[in-house]
């Protein structure tokens, strides 16, 4: 996020003079993401509309940052406080290494006692997401 300078950097022929990319702090009217992906796909000129890739590589990055700003976790009430204080106490590198470990091995039996802790709390905690251009929770 917040790099000005990806789109003119993969898109030098949308944007020839190298500017004009999005959240450029530089800009003296701030223009959003989004605002901005609809003025580029809604002008006169075909060419950010034409793009082989522009259109899915900006719509991409807008559904990835409704998902991160979208979603938001359920717990039963009854589980809420245990929930609450074990998710505060995780570790990110725990969570890591069990993401990785269940990728490449796919095996429970061989996780840490703070791995299988980490794995329990998943299993209490259900991920919602709302909002999301071309997601299952916005049909």
């Amino acid at each position: 996020y917040n790099n000005p300078r990806l789109f003119p950097g993969m898109y030098p022929t949308l944007y020839p003079y190298g500017i004009g990319g999005f959240e450029d702090k530089s800009r003296l009217t701030p223009l959003s993401f989004d605002r901005q992906a609809k003025y580029c796909l809604n002008i006169s000129d075909r060419g950010f509309r034409y793009h082989e890739s522009f259109i899915f590589v900006t719509l991409n990055m807008l559904q990835r940052r409704q998902a991160h700003l979208q979603t938001y976790f359920a717990v039963r009430k009854s589980n809420f406080d245990s929930v609450a204080r074990n998710l505060t106490s995780v570790s990110p590198d725990v969570l890591i290494r069990l993401a990785n470990r269940l990728e490449q091995e796919h095996k429970l039996s061989s996780l840490s006692t703070d791995e299988q802790n980490a794995l329990k709390l998943l299993r209490q905690v259900n991920t919602m997401s709302t909002r999301i251009p071309g997601s299952q929770a916005s049909k």
